[in-house]
């Protein structure tokens, strides 16, 4: 099955239903060595194909690391530990960090530098040997103490992109609005080529940092849009081929605007940068506030059009949902990471949103922690590839004899790991029929048991249209035998029928599996 970004722009949008996979937890990942008292580990996640980078600031008296995991026979296993050279306690190396290919860039937002703490930005590249060393170290030219140079990275073709979440104004010395340096590998040395600034004082410009086809994201979640105030705003610039040089292109925001909403403090983009999701933690819900939204943006016709808002059916006063956003292969994944239930206080959800047969995305499934315990806060940080969806709980504390969390007040982190599951499903005719007399018999096999359904369908010979007669079964095995019977349908003895076996999703009746056993003679 194609990835979702994959499908065709018009598919994608005009009904076409979606849904097949299943995300299923897999466990977890933590760390075993000590100490590790509030490592934070999991603080941060990024996945490219089968390489998964996951940072914790806290490590080591938050001096930080960062952890290289890839795949290997079905599972993720730790590669490499990368730490700064020159790391200090404090510097948070792994406040935010970034895998594409065969790079890594890791933000040390409060680094000091020459005793100011400004911030700094470390590169890594994979050797043939497979290791991964440290090949440039970035720092802002005009940074200022406090601008927090890295809080934010991101990764494009050849290009790094640098949030210094305090930074400087060209105009003015004390103005704050948040600035996004754009580096280039060039002639095998990293250059800066453009500096793009806030519109105003403490927007917090670079917030967030997304890139996907030429496509820069950049979240402003306090930027002032009038009345209300510190809505938030997302900003999107698109890369000048010819000039090399990023454009704005658009400034979205919230069309249903709160003063405080934080929208812009999560984005996602798609693979070919037409589908994005805007994240807005402390906007208002049907419930009350900070309970969260997130927004849906596709670009159609040369610009970006709201197109959906997405809550979840659970959602209370300060669950911060929306708080982090993921674009999966075929659904959407969005945590309240300040979910409670039970006694489970701010333990957080990962919530599933999959996409009907209208065109229209509705909440389908929600996940926890498989330990779940109060203060976790699952949904921290979030990421996904085909296969895999990894969702970070900086705060949960997990006990080192057997995974559970002990809700010790530790701090020791872990990643929840949920799998990806595709359907699988064979059905075949049994036999395989040239006269019919009452009765179709078939055998079957699925990997989803009761959410696929078994429909045969009886048309004239050669048409696929105004069927005589459809029976449908659900499939409640995960193998089996079956009979339809098809006596007292209208089928007329001596006609010749096509008969079409389909196993389908319940949910949405989206087709799995289609076969044909054409040319059967109905006798009766």
């Amino acid at each position: 099955m194609r990835p979702l970004w994959l499908l065709s722009f018009f598919a994608l949008f005009i009904g076409l239903s979606v849904g097949l996979t299943d995300v299923r937890r897999r466990g977890i990942l933590r760390l075993f060595e000590e100490p590790r008292e509030t490592s934070f580990f999991g603080a941060y996640v990024s996945i490219w194909q089968n390489s998964m980078v996951a940072a914790y600031y806290g490590d080591n008296g938050f001096v930080g690391a960062v952890r290289v995991y890839e795949i290997v026979n079905g599972a993720w296993m730790l590669k490499q530990k990368l730490t700064a050279p020159d790391g200090r306690p404090g510097d948070n190396f792994g406040w935010q960090a970034d895998i594409r290919g065969n790079r890594i860039i890791v933000g040390a937002a409060f680094k000091k530098i020459k005793g100011v703490k400004r911030g700094k930005v470390y590169l890594f590249e994979k050797q043939t040997d497979g290791r991964w060393t440290q090949v440039k170290s970035l720092v802002g030219i005009d940074v200022q103490q406090n601008d927090a140079f890295g809080y934010a990275v991101t990764l494009g073709e050849n290009e790094a992109m640098v949030c210094a979440e305090q930074g400087l104004t060209e105009e003015s010395a004390s103005q704050k609005n948040g600035a996004v340096y754009i580096y280039g590998r060039s002639g095998g040395n990293w250059v800066r080529k453009q500096i793009m600034r806030g519109d105003n004082e403490h927007d917090q410009f670079g917030d967030d940092l997304r890139y996907a086809a030429g496509v820069l994201v950049v979240g402003a979640p306090f930027a002032e849009s009038g009345t209300p105030t510190n809505t938030g705003a997302v900003y999107i610039y698109r890369k000048n081929v010819a000039t090399g040089r990023y454009v704005r292109e658009s400034r979205l925001t919230r069309p249903d605007s709160f003063t405080n909403d934080n929208f812009g403090t999560s984005n996602a983009i798609s693979p070919n940068g037409t589908f994005l999701l805007v994240g807005s933690d402390r906007g208002p819900g049907p419930n009350d506030v900070n309970q969260g939204a997130t927004y849906i943006y596709r670009y159609m016709n040369q610009k970006w059009q709201f197109f959906q808002r997405l809550g979840s059916v659970d959602g209370v006063a300060q669950d911060r949902f929306g708080y982090k956003n993921v674009i999966g292969p075929d659904f959407l994944a969005i945590t309240a990471y300040k979910h409670s239930f039970g006694t489970a206080a701010e333990a957080g959800t990962v919530y599933i949103f999959r996409e009907n047969a209208q065109g229209r995305w509705i909440e389908s499934q929600k996940e926890r922690m498989q330990f779940p315990h109060a203060g976790d806060n699952l949904g921290v940080t979030m990421a996904a590839n085909n296969h895999w969806l990894v969702v970070g709980a900086p705060r949960a504390d997990i006990d080192s004899e057997d995974g559970n969390t002990d809700d010790t007040g530790l701090n020791d982190g872990a990643l929840q790991l949920f799998k990806i599951w595709r359907p699988k499903t064979n059905v075949v005719f049994l036999p395989r029929l040239k006269e019919l007399s009452n009765i179709v018999k078939y055998k079957y096999s699925t990997n989803t048991p009761g959410r696929v359904a078994i429909r045969l369908t009886i048309y004239r010979r050669g048409t696929t249209t105004n069927p005589v007669l459809v029976r449908q079964k659900p499939a409640t095995k995960e193998e089996g035998f079956d009979q339809v019977f098809v006596n007292g349908g209208g089928l007329q003895r001596g006609t010749v029928y096509d008969l079409h076996l389909t196993i389908r999703m319940r949910s949405n009746n989206k087709v799995l599996l289609k076969k044909v056993n054409g040319a059967v003679r109905y006798v009766g």
